[in-house]
Protein backbone atom coordinates (compact mmCIF):
# COMPACT_ATOMS: atom_id res chain seq x y z
CA UNK A 1 0.00 0.00 0.00
CA UNK A 2 2.72 2.64 1.03
CA UNK A 3 4.88 1.61 -2.63
CA UNK A 4 1.17 2.35 -4.31
CA UNK A 5 0.85 5.92 -2.89
CA UNK A 6 4.24 6.99 -2.92
CA UNK A 7 4.11 5.82 -6.86
CA UNK A 8 0.97 7.95 -6.91
CA UNK A 9 2.62 11.38 -5.27
CA UNK A 10 5.34 10.84 -7.81
CA UNK A 11 2.99 10.31 -10.89
CA UNK A 12 1.12 13.39 -9.37
CA UNK A 13 4.18 15.78 -9.14
CA UNK A 14 5.85 14.58 -12.61
CA UNK A 15 2.02 15.58 -14.12
CA UNK A 16 2.05 18.66 -12.60
CA UNK A 17 5.63 19.66 -13.83
CA UNK A 18 5.16 18.68 -16.46
CA UNK A 19 1.89 20.88 -17.07
CA UNK A 20 3.59 24.15 -15.62
CA UNK A 21 6.09 23.18 -17.73
CA UNK A 22 3.35 22.97 -20.98
CA UNK A 23 2.52 26.75 -19.52
CA UNK A 24 5.99 28.02 -20.21
CA UNK A 25 5.89 26.68 -24.19
CA UNK A 26 9.39 24.95 -23.17
CA UNK A 27 7.55 21.37 -23.35
CA UNK A 28 8.81 18.75 -25.76
CA UNK A 29 4.62 18.20 -25.86
CA UNK A 30 4.20 18.91 -30.02
CA UNK A 31 0.80 20.25 -28.87
CA UNK A 32 2.10 22.85 -27.30
CA UNK A 33 0.34 26.21 -28.86
CA UNK A 34 3.17 29.07 -28.43
CA UNK A 35 0.87 31.53 -29.71
CA UNK A 36 -1.70 30.92 -27.11
CA UNK A 37 0.61 30.45 -24.27
CA UNK A 38 3.37 32.68 -25.11
CA UNK A 39 7.12 32.54 -26.19
CA UNK A 40 8.65 31.68 -23.27
CA UNK A 41 10.35 34.28 -22.22
CA UNK A 42 11.21 36.31 -19.25
CA UNK A 43 8.76 38.27 -19.93
CA UNK A 44 5.88 35.81 -20.62
CA UNK A 45 3.52 35.95 -18.03
CA UNK A 46 2.18 32.62 -18.62
CA UNK A 47 6.13 31.46 -18.50
CA UNK A 48 6.65 32.86 -15.22
CA UNK A 49 3.54 31.37 -14.03
CA UNK A 50 4.72 27.53 -15.18
CA UNK A 51 8.32 28.11 -13.96
CA UNK A 52 6.95 29.21 -10.56
CA UNK A 53 4.69 26.60 -10.26
CA UNK A 54 7.39 24.18 -11.35
CA UNK A 55 9.88 24.95 -9.11
CA UNK A 56 6.87 24.83 -6.14
CA UNK A 57 6.39 21.11 -6.59
CA UNK A 58 10.13 20.91 -6.61
CA UNK A 59 10.86 22.09 -3.61
CA UNK A 60 7.40 20.60 -1.77
CA UNK A 61 8.77 17.29 -2.49
CA UNK A 62 12.39 15.36 -1.76
CA UNK A 63 15.07 14.84 -4.74
CA UNK A 64 14.23 11.52 -5.49
CA UNK A 65 15.86 8.64 -4.60
CA UNK A 66 15.73 6.64 -7.44
CA UNK A 67 17.17 7.44 -10.67
CA UNK A 68 13.70 5.01 -12.29
CA UNK A 69 10.94 7.36 -11.45
CA UNK A 70 12.90 10.53 -11.38
CA UNK A 71 14.21 11.49 -14.66
CA UNK A 72 11.78 14.38 -15.42
CA UNK A 73 11.68 15.90 -12.11
CA UNK A 74 15.79 15.82 -12.18
CA UNK A 75 16.01 17.35 -15.81
CA UNK A 76 12.87 20.22 -14.76
CA UNK A 77 15.41 21.11 -12.30
CA UNK A 78 18.20 21.20 -14.11
CA UNK A 79 16.25 23.58 -16.46
CA UNK A 80 15.14 25.90 -13.18
CA UNK A 81 18.91 26.23 -11.45
CA UNK A 82 19.10 29.68 -13.72
CA UNK A 83 16.05 31.04 -12.41
CA UNK A 84 15.55 29.62 -9.05
CA UNK A 85 18.91 28.81 -7.31
CA UNK A 86 17.80 28.98 -3.86
CA UNK A 87 14.97 27.05 -4.66
CA UNK A 88 16.76 24.19 -6.26
CA UNK A 89 19.81 24.18 -3.89
CA UNK A 90 17.16 23.09 -1.20
CA UNK A 91 15.97 20.51 -3.68
CA UNK A 92 19.32 18.99 -4.25
CA UNK A 93 20.09 19.21 -0.53
CA UNK A 94 17.02 17.24 0.43
CA UNK A 95 18.84 14.18 -1.71
CA UNK A 96 21.71 14.23 0.26
CA UNK A 97 19.94 12.76 3.08
CA UNK A 98 22.06 11.99 6.38
CA UNK A 99 25.57 11.81 5.56
CA UNK A 100 27.08 10.47 8.79
CA UNK A 101 25.90 6.90 7.93
CA UNK A 102 27.57 3.59 6.55
CA UNK A 103 26.11 3.16 3.17
CA UNK A 104 26.55 1.17 0.06
CA UNK A 105 28.80 2.03 -2.76
CA UNK A 106 25.37 2.61 -5.32
CA UNK A 107 23.91 5.30 -2.28
CA UNK A 108 27.94 7.28 -2.68
CA UNK A 109 27.41 7.40 -5.90
CA UNK A 110 24.04 8.73 -5.96
CA UNK A 111 24.91 11.22 -3.32
CA UNK A 112 27.95 12.14 -5.10
CA UNK A 113 26.37 12.89 -7.90
CA UNK A 114 24.01 15.40 -6.18
CA UNK A 115 26.91 16.75 -4.14
CA UNK A 116 28.46 17.93 -8.25
CA UNK A 117 25.32 19.76 -8.63
CA UNK A 118 25.34 21.28 -5.43
CA UNK A 119 28.74 22.60 -6.11
CA UNK A 120 27.74 23.73 -9.40
CA UNK A 121 24.92 25.58 -8.13
CA UNK A 122 26.83 27.54 -5.15
CA UNK A 123 30.30 27.51 -7.43
CA UNK A 124 29.36 29.00 -10.34
CA UNK A 125 25.62 30.36 -10.42
CA UNK A 126 25.67 31.41 -6.79
CA UNK A 127 29.68 32.70 -6.97
CA UNK A 128 29.42 31.53 -2.99
CA UNK A 129 32.83 29.66 -3.31
CA UNK A 130 33.50 30.21 0.58
CA UNK A 131 29.86 28.42 1.39
CA UNK A 132 30.89 25.71 -0.57
CA UNK A 133 34.20 25.07 1.03
CA UNK A 134 32.59 25.24 4.51
CA UNK A 135 30.02 23.15 3.35
CA UNK A 136 32.40 20.67 1.77
CA UNK A 137 34.90 20.78 4.06
CA UNK A 138 32.08 19.41 7.26
CA UNK A 139 31.12 16.72 4.95
CA UNK A 140 34.37 15.29 3.78
CA UNK A 141 35.39 15.80 7.66
CA UNK A 142 32.12 13.93 9.22
CA UNK A 143 32.73 11.02 6.72
CA UNK A 144 36.96 10.36 6.51
CA UNK A 145 36.82 6.70 7.81
CA UNK A 146 34.93 6.27 5.13
CA UNK A 147 36.81 5.36 2.09
CA UNK A 148 34.25 4.10 -0.69
CA UNK A 149 32.44 7.53 0.20
CA UNK A 150 35.86 9.07 -0.12
CA UNK A 151 36.28 7.48 -3.50
CA UNK A 152 33.53 7.83 -5.08
CA UNK A 153 32.87 11.49 -4.22
CA UNK A 154 36.68 12.51 -5.74
CA UNK A 155 35.13 10.63 -8.89
CA UNK A 156 32.48 13.43 -9.18
CA UNK A 157 33.07 16.14 -7.20
CA UNK A 158 35.55 18.63 -9.18
CA UNK A 159 38.28 19.25 -6.12
CA UNK A 160 36.99 16.96 -3.92
CA UNK A 161 40.87 15.63 -3.50
CA UNK A 162 41.86 19.34 -2.75
CA UNK A 163 39.78 20.25 0.45
CA UNK A 164 41.08 20.43 3.55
Amino acid sequence: MGIIIVLLATVENICVVRFALFLTGKSNNPCANKERLGDGTAQDPHAQKGYKAAAAVLTKGRYPLCAWDSDYEIQTAKRLEGRFPEEILKYYLSGLGTMKTNAVRREYIRKAKVMAKIRHLLVELLNDKAQWRAFAIKIKQDNLKRPAFQEEFAKAVPGWGELK
